[in-house]
């Protein structure tokens, strides 16, 4: 393929720019960078300890469907109140002006 060879270049010289702008030097952006490291982390930390509970919770079918029922239960009951303070078949309050 006539591609390869110029798109294997671009994509190693994009790469050792990136690994270049990444050194913790001053006017380079890895000066910066490297600061938000340990507020990922702090940020990071609480979310990696719950995602083995949240990926299970996630796969749980059984658990996912009664999810799923009660949305559709409590919406349903959302809306009826609804209906009923408007008052079913009546015009919208946008309507009357």
């Amino acid at each position: 393929m006539v591609l390869q060879p110029p798109l294997t270049v671009f994509i190693t010289v994009n790469i050792i720019i990136a690994v270049l702008n990444l050194l913790p030097i001053a006017p380079l952006d890895g000066a910066r960078a490297w600061r938000a490291v340990p507020l990922l982390l702090h940020w990071l930390t609480p979310r990696i300890k719950t995602l083995p509970r949240d990926l299970a919770d996630t796969l749980n079918v059984k658990k996912r469907h009664a999810m799923q029922k009660e949305s559709a239960r409590l919406a349903a009951q959302l809306l009826e109140r609804l209906n009923k303070n408007r008052g079913v078949g009546s015009k919208p309050a946008w309507a009357n002006r």
